[in-house]
Formats: structure tokens, sequence, C-alpha cells
């Protein structure tokens, strides 16, 4: 089975709670609604994550599977986008169970497609051998954006629009699926 397990939380907002004001119809002065906006922000934003597994705000996690692809496949890291340099480690249990780490010499990283992939490099010819355990592969990834200012802006509305829903009972306009659709988004999922 993989998985991902939280390494360093996300810091700050995607949205900032007057942008969520100014969607809802909130004036600026008006400060009642803020506890709420921000519970809605992470809300929506979680919300967006779930429907495309697309990680906004940078995040260190271990994706952990139970072994290495058969053969030289490619391993692919279905939280995006994966950051360049964003895998840290490798680490595995080899046959007799002991955790090692695999030398960032073995194996090639790719941030240009999604979900980002790990190849062998040219000059190995399989993966390790693993335990015969669940588990048994760790791999420490750095996903999401490096700013909030690079997080396209229909992202950002997507998430303005929950927001919106949530706090007014309104439905969101249909246009709204449209906004996850970005070029280059092939790989994303709806839910």
């Amino acid at each position: 089975m993989n998985g991902f397990t939280n390494v360093t939380p996300t810091s700050g907002q995607v949205v900032t709670t007057s942008q969520a004001k100014k969607k809802c119809d909130i004036a600026e002065s008006v400060t009642g609604h803020d506890s709420e906006l921000d519970r809605l922000i992470s809300t929506a934003t979680a919300d967006f994550f779930n429907k495309t597994e697309r990680q906004l705000l940078q995040s260190t996690d271990d994706y952990i599977i139970d072994d290495f692809p058969d053969s030289s496949g490619p391993i692919y890291i279905p939280k995006i986008p994966l950051q360049s340099g964003g895998v840290t480690s490798i680490k595995y249990d080899d046959t007799d169970g002991t955790e090692q780490t695999l030398a960032s010499s073995k194996y090639v990283v790719s941030v240009h497609t999604e979900p980002g992939r790990i190849t062998l490099d040219k000059d190995e010819s399989d993966w390790p051998d693993t335990v015969e355990e669940c588990d048994a592969v760790t791999i420490r990834v750095v996903t999401g954006y490096t700013s909030v200012a690079n997080i396209p802006d229909e992202y950002k509305e997507w998430i303005l629009l929950r927001v919106r829903e949530l706090f007014k009972g309104e439905p969101m306009p249909e246009f709204a699926e449209t906004l996850l659709n970005k070029p280059g988004t092939a790989y994303m999922t709806y839910g």
C-alpha cells in the first residue's frame, strides 16, 4: 500500500482572510467572521487537494511504498507538483531488514512531468531488493509551490468560490470546475 506521512506541515494560507471577505460580500471592517473564514479557507484548500492531489502550500512528506517497482520501472510521486530537488532521500529496508539509503547518484528525479517520477540512473539496471514486508521504502519528498505568489490564480479563485459556497450556502458556479482544469494538469482527478 502507498501513502504519505507529513514531516513538515504547511504554513500560511493560499488566500487571505481579506480576499475571502470580499468574495463573501463581507465588509473589510467586519471582523466577527474572521475565524470562521480562516477555517473555511483551510477546508477549501483541503477540498482542492482531495479533488486534484495538487499540494498548493509547500509540504515535506514521506511517501511510503511496500517495495520498489519490478525491474527498472519508474516510481511516480502522486502528490503534485514535486519541487525541483524535491526528493531528499530514498530509504529502504534491505532483504535482511536493515535500513539503507539509496545513493542519489543511482536515480534521476523528473519534476517536469505530472506526477513527478523517479527513474534509475542510466548506469543502473535494477532497483535494490527489499525485505518482503509492508512499508519497506520511504521516499522523502517536497511538494507544493515555493510561494503563494507562484500558485496559479485559477486555483486561488476556486478556493475563494468554495469558501463562498461553504459560508453562504450558495452552490459554486458551473464554471468553477473548469478552474481545476488548468493546462498541464492531465493527471488531476475529480471526485
